[in-house]
């Protein structure tokens, strides 16, 4: 099953959020068929604040979750059970800071 991610921003005073701006929830998985170019089933839903950034690393979701001044690297199991999306909470490690800026998986660093 391949995976379409989205974060979003969950609060009006997060960067680049307009006036009157419908706000997201979180992240949200979306099961997608790429054969098809089509969503495949269910959305599962992440709440969490303003995750900014998003990567999935084979089974493991990565997440930037910013604040007014701070950030959080939130760590994710993500699976399937009865053909619907799961996620489970793993770590979290806080960040001094405002604006993070990136999140990415490091090819170099994989052992293979």
């Amino acid at each position: 099953m391949d995976i379409l991610l989205v974060g979003t921003y969950t609060q009006h005073d997060a960067p680049a959020v307009l006036e009157k701006q419908e706000l997201g929830k979180g992240i949200y998985l979306i099961p997608y068929n790429e054969i098809l170019g089509d969503v495949a089933g269910t959305p599962l839903i992440i709440q969490m604040q303003n995750p900014s950034w998003v990567c999935l690393v084979k089974n493991r979701l990565f997440a930037v979750s910013e604040s007014e001044d701070a950030a959080e690297i939130v760590e994710y199991e993500v699976g399937v059970q009865k053909e619907r999306l799961t996620a489970e909470k793993k770590e979290g490690l806080q960040m001094p800071g405002k604006a993070s800026c990136h999140i990415e998986k490091d090819e170099k660093s994989e052992k293979g």
